[in-house]
């Protein structure tokens, strides 16, 4: 996961959704995005740390370990990454072949435990493996991009803007174009204009459908200079509260957690959320 300083979401009677600055006394946090890099046959763990404050000499990491698949990884700290600001660097893996490959590569999908060791102690931070990618279509040189490039990393109260463009009014879906009925079963997340949050899975059998209905509060985001974004909120409805972490490439691909185990993606980014209409 990404790390994402925190931030709050209006209530839905504004009919639209806002982010607002959250007191600067929020406590610091390490966040995680991990994901496995495969070339030639071979594969490693990837690492990139951030962290809801500004590190200091106490808190800038000295080690990072990942637990996942019955086994312990040691990663080091990439040449070239640099450990300012909120930035915890870029830690990698050994390379992996043969048999290991075949192990680490099995972390896919999956959730893994990343130690991150500091002067002031050691932190274990959950985190989600991206599911290897499928075969996607053509790159189309003409296509404009989803998203608006920045050009810089943005964070916290920065992000609103992009957030209010690409965040409100769109559906993650793993039924891109017109959805269901034209997939047998379509999976769909949906932020509404309204502030108000949706999840319908729908099935060939309509007493076999899911439908939860509730508000989402977001608490972090980051948008990267290529314009790929990283969003967490809490949603809440029928007397509990969930949480979701969701990455969403340049293209649109989403991958995600729910409550920082079960695997969630891959999905599609649209636009617009289809509301009230499963």
């Amino acid at each position: 996961m990404t790390a994402m300083p925190r931030i709050g979401w209006l209530a839905p009677v504004l009919a639209c959704l806002c982010v607002l600055a959250l007191p600067a006394a929020a406590p610091a946090a390490i966040r995680a995005k991990t994901t496995l890099e495969s070339k030639s046959g071979t594969v490693r763990l990837v690492v990139k740390l951030t962290s809801t404050r500004s590190l200091t000499a106490s808190t800038r990491p000295r080690s990072v370990k990942v637990k996942g698949g019955g086994k312990t990884y040691t990663l080091s700290r990439a040449r070239g990454t640099s450990m300012a600001t909120v930035s915890a660097g870029t830690w990698r893996s050994a390379v992996y072949r043969g048999r290991s490959a075949a192990g680490l590569s099995a972390l896919a999908g999956k959730s893994v435990k990343v130690l991150v060791t500091s002067r002031a102690g050691t932190a274990t931070v959950n985190s989600a493996v991206p599911k290897a990618p499928g075969p996607g279509p053509a790159p189309n040189p003409s296509a404009q991009p989803l998203f608006q490039p920045p050009g810089r990393e943005l964070t916290g109260e920065e992000t609103r803007p992009f957030l209010q463009r690409y965040l409100v009014n769109s559906r993650f879906t793993d039924c891109p174009g017109v959805g269901w009925p034209s997939c047998s079963v379509e999976e769909r997340y949906n932020h509404c204009p309204d502030g108000s949050w949706e999840y319908h899975r729908l099935t060939p059998s309509s007493g076999s459908d899911i439908h939860a209905y509730g508000t989402a509060q977001v608490t972090g985001a980051v948008v990267h200079a290529d314009g790929s974004w990283v969003v967490e909120y809490n949603q809440s409805g029928y007397g509990t509260t969930n949480f979701y972490h969701w990455e969403v490439a340049t293209n649109g691909r989403v991958v995600g957690s729910y409550n920082h185990s079960q695997v969630l993606g891959p999905l599609q980014y649209q636009q617009p959320a289809n509301c009230g209409a499963p």
